[in-house]
Parts: structure tokens; sequence; C-alpha cells
């Protein structure tokens, strides 16, 4: 799975946020606690990537041209989590 740090630290991963940042607005965060990555659209909704997605699934989803994300992410504030429980 892909993490915030796997996007800090690789500079084509940066280059290919910053562009889709800049195009669609949002912007990607680290999940809260731990080292997942969310994507906040420019309406505040967050996103989080499916099991499995890897750092290539995501450059080819940003290098796209099209706001993909929200399409193929998971709604993360449409879940209905419970932080009592360990998942």
């Amino acid at each position: 799975m892909i993490k915030y740090s796997d996007v800090t630290t690789n500079q084509e991963l940066q280059e290919a946020v910053t562009a889709y940042e800049q195009a669609f607005g949002g912007r990607f965060v680290g999940d809260e606690p731990g080292p997942g990555l969310v994507y906040l659209d420019a309406n505040g909704t967050s996103y989080g990537p499916p099991d499995g997605y890897t750092k290539e699934d995501l450059l080819t989803a940003l290098e796209g041209g099209k706001d993909t994300l929200p399409s193929i992410w998971t709604n993360l504030d449409g879940l209905d989590i419970d932080p009592d429980i360990l998942y």
C-alpha cells in the first residue's frame, strides 16, 4: 500500500502530485495517525487509496490528465468507523 512518505521521498511523485493539485485543486496529506496517504479534494472530501494501491498506480492516475482519484479511491467521509475498534 502506498504511504505518504512514498510521495515525500520520490521526486517524480512529488511533481505529479503538485501538477494534479494545481489542475484539480485539493491536496495530499498524511493519514493521522499512521503512514497512509489521503487526498482531500477541493470541497474537503477525503479519499483513501484502495488496498494494494502502489506508487506506480498513483503515478498512472496522476498523469492521466483527468480528475480520476475520487472515482478510484474510497470516500473516507462516508465510512462509519468506530475509533474504539482496532481494525
